[in-house]
């Protein structure tokens, strides 16, 4: 085949510039995107009469060059390169009459680039709304007396949240309506002079609690402490509360035992110690062959919950009652009533770890663990945690009858979706642009069948006032955004990037760009190791295979934020890189600036939430309570070692890591959810330069078969002369 031709149009009319024989059509990579953008690089000069056309022009006009090409010598023509340019950027000479100008590239991409960015309020867009259904579930709230922050949890989700101090249990039970559930009691033990000192040590327990409301004991407290280091020795403790008696008085047993005999090594009664509770010194005890002094110091935990709920019960062991306007967390617009729980749900724990846990670090320099027991188990009152750290145990809580009856069906009304979003953003400034939820658009977003996850869903947005304020009248009257903020959202959630093709705008996975355009198998590919240069007879690829590595700034790991606060499982873990070729202490930082998905922990703390921005959603179409239509799938997943139930779960981080996270990472072994595991994919650093013969243009998209493995085009530079193609070909890094 012989080399093409070339003709040349600018608004129409044929011209015949100059240009250099170093003129070259290049393909490469949008900065940050997956797509590929073409231009001519290089200067034309446009001379005598294709000068004076151009001068002659209204300063504002827009010049719209196009090259043409022909490989048959002329007979027939096809578009070549377009390309804009204007007046202010041509170097002009009126003596030589001369006009020098390289035109930007003008393709479909130019609309959307330039649009990409202006923000729209979304509720003025007249974009479809879309009812979703979701689950508001009683939240259980767990408080230690006198803690500044109170633990929630719902479906296996907890956080803690700020509230003020209550140290007043008739103010905890009355006016707030708790239920007095729980108590729980640290003891340290030093012993002194000729005291055996084998008894010291922490002793730590749950108090069984029985009340009495006749007679003359109020109440009754009573329990073994024990020491996972001291296992030698436990403390019986009782307590005895007469409040009828003039004046009121306490009485205390303390004994601490010899296991193996049962036998008494010291005791302390009320007459012993002062009547704080805290701090007590005390002599031997008679008959007991063993002299000298005791320091028992005791911490208390008075643990109370309650449950918030939308519906109300009005029974012998299920009685709600009207939220309290001025509750010690903030008024709740979502929940209208509190129920007290009154079950045992505390335990304590203390196991430790001399490596640092995420559970911090206890006074004596180890560190915190969770108790070694297959229970559901959640920390509370962390800010009061000594040796001996406190535990909510939900498999000895509540029950699900609540759970189950206390759960209530809502809709919201006034949702986009995510699909419709793009579509009507694009209507805005590139109306040639389509986007339509079909699977030609996206097989990863409107495929029946997730190609990676096999999940079946469709995302959805609200303003996240609608749901702060779930009995709302009046829906939210701005929802200011971007498509690049949509985009971004795609990108930073989902690792997924947009691409224009044809004028349809379509988004897939990075594994589908890495693929070659494939979610299967590898694409169609560009065989180096197969073509021969005519001149010498060898193979294109001989003698080329040197590569070198692009600067790497690899971060030692990933962190990933919502707009808002969330509960654990939604903030999840950072991506760590196991890799010596990391870069220590290098943090990047994926913030998603406008939405959060932790739906119940939106609806249980709206005073913790902006008001603006959107709530993010992954629903599935189904039937539910005979009600069909869009719903909030609950996801069920194991972590921390912990079974949690996850309201939206989809697009909580553990969910998202797990299944779109692992196809472009920057190495191979890496840390995802807490466990060690293999990337399946890593990212393209590795960097091979190489020549070829392009009589037509190859397609970037195509992978790159070479003797170094199989890579991807990150530029080709064809020069319109002898078309050579100069190419850079990226492979992964290891």
């Amino acid at each position: 085949m012989m080399n093409p031709i070339y003709r040349f149009f600018v608004n129409g009319v044929q011209m015949t510039p100059n240009y250099n024989t170093n003129v070259t059509k290049d393909y490469e990579l949008e900065r940050g995107q997956r797509f590929y953008r073409e231009k001519l690089s290089g200067k034309f000069t446009f001379q005598g009469r294709d000068y004076h056309f151009l001068n002659a022009q209204p300063f504002e006009t827009d010049f719209i060059f196009v090259c043409e090409i022909s490989y048959d010598n002329g007979q027939t023509w096809s578009n070549y390169s377009n390309g804009i340019f204007h007046k202010t950027d041509c170097t002009w000479n009126s003596d030589n009459q001369t006009c020098i100008v390289q035109p930007e590239p003008r393709d479909q991409y130019n609309d959307v680039l330039a649009g990409i960015e202006m923000e729209y309020d979304l509720v003025r867009l007249n974009i479809p709304l879309n009812r979703l259904n979701l689950l508001k579930r009683p939240l259980i709230q767990i408080y230690s007396s006198g803690d500044s922050s109170i633990t929630n949890y719902t479906g296996g989700t907890w956080w803690e949240q700020d509230c003020d101090s209550v140290n007043i249990r008739t103010e905890l039970e009355d006016i707030y309506k708790f239920g007095f559930t729980d108590y729980i009691v640290e003891m340290e033990v030093l012993a002194y002079d000729a005291f055996n000192n084998a008894i010291d040590g922490i002793y730590s327990g749950h108090i069984s609690i029985d009340i009495e409301n006749y007679g003359y004991v109020f109440n009754r407290f009573s329990g073994s402490l024990t020491s996972l280091e001291n296992p030698t020795y436990r403390i019986d403790y009782s307590l005895a509360a007469y409040p009828h008696t003039s004046p009121p008085s306490i009485a205390y047993t303390i004994e601490l035992r010899r296991n193996s005999d049962n036998a008494i090594m010291y005791a302390l009664t009320s007459s012993d110690f002062n009547k704080t509770m805290f701090d007590y010194y005390s002599k031997s005890v008679p008959g007991v062959s063993m002299s000298g002094f005791a320091y028992i110091s005791v911490r208390p935990w008075g643990i109370f919950s309650r449950y918030l709920l939308d519906v109300s019960f009005n029974e012998t062991l299920l009685t709600t009652y009207s939220y309290p306007r001025n509750d010690l967390v903030g008024n709740n617009l979502n929940y209208r009533y509190v129920m007290p729980v009154g079950h045992y749900v505390g335990m304590t724990n203390q196991e430790n770890s001399i490596s640092p846990t995420r559970w911090g670090i206890r006074t004596d320099g180890k560190y915190y663990t969770r108790p070694n027991l297959a229970l559901q188990t959640f920390p509370i009152a962390r800010s009061q945690w000594g040796i001996t750290s406190i535990w909510f145990n939900m498999n000895f809580g509540p029950g699900n009858v609540i759970y189950d009856e206390g759960r209530i069906q809502f809709a919201l009304r006034d949702n986009y979706m995510v699909s419709d979003v793009i579509k009507v953003l694009l209507q805005q400034f590139a109306p040639t642009i389509q986007h339509e939820a079909t699977p030609e658009y996206s097989e990863f977003f409107y495929s029946n069948s997730n190609p990676l996850s096999g999940q079946n869903f469709r995302l959805l947005i609200t303003q996240k006032s609608n749901i702060l304020h779930s009995n709302y009248d009046m829906p939210a009257q701005r929802a200011p955004t971007t498509l690049q903020s949509v985009m971004n959202m795609l990108r930073d959630c989902y690792q997924c990037y947009w691409y224009i093709d044809n004028n349809k705008f379509k988004i897939e996975h990075i594994s589908w760009f890495k693929r070659g355009g494939s979610y299967t198998g590898d694409g169609p590919t560009i065989d180096v190791t197969s073509m021969t240069n005519v001149r010498n007879s060898k193979k294109w690829s001989y003698a080329t295979n040197e590569w070198t590595f692009d600067k790497m700034e690899i971060p030692d790991r990933l962190e990933f934020n919502w707009m808002d606060e969330a509960s654990n499982p939604f903030v999840g873990f950072p991506i760590e890189i196991l890799s010596r070729y990391a870069m220590p202490g290098k943090i990047e930082k994926i913030n998603l600036s406008q939405f959060t998905t932790d739906v119940d922990f939106m609806l249980a703390s709206p005073q913790s939430i902006n008001q603006d921005g959107f709530g993010l959603f992954s629903a599935s179409w189904t039937t539910k309570d005979n009600i069909t239509g869009w719903w909030l799938p609950i996801v069920q997943r194991q972590i921390d070692g912990t079974l949690v139930n996850m309201q939206n779960g989809y697009l909580s981080w553990i969910l998202l890591h797990e299944s779109y996270w692992k196809y472009n990472l920057p190495a191979s072994r890496v840390r995802i959810n807490d466990y060690d595991t293999i990337a399946y994919g890593v990212d393209r650093k590795k960097k091979h330069n190489i020549s070829l013969p392009a009589i037509t243009d190859p397609d970037p998209m195509q992978l790159v078969i070479t003797e170094l493995g199989i890579g991807q085009c990150d530029k080709y530079s064809i020069n319109l002369h002898s078309r050579n193609n100069k190419a850079t070909i990226k492979y992964d890094t290891e």
